[in-house]
C-alpha cells in the first residue's frame, strides 16, 4: 500500500524551550504563551510502528 493507507505516528524528542507545546501523534501541534523569538521541536516518524531513525527539526518563529 502507498503512505496514504498506513499508519502514522510521532514521538516528540525534545520540546520548544519556552510556552506550552504539544505534539499529536497524528501530527498535529499546539503551540502558546511563548515570548518572541525562535524555537524548535525535534521528533520522529513512524509509519506502520517502523521508523526510518532520522531525526525531524521543526524550527517555530514567535513575533519575529
Amino acid at each position: 500500500p502507498d503512505d496514504n493507507e498506513k499508519e502514522v505516528r510521532l514521538e516528540l524528542l525534545t520540546s520548544p524551550s519556552a510556552g506550552d507545546f504539544t505534539l499529536y501523534e497524528h501530527g498535529g501541534f499546539d503551540f502558546k504563551y511563548a515570548p518572541d523569538g525562535q524555537y524548535q521541536f525535534t521528533y520522529k516518524v513512524y509509519k506502520d510502528g517502523i521508523t526510518d531513525d532520522v531525526i525531524k527539526t521543526c524550527v517555530l518563529n514567535v513575533g519575529i
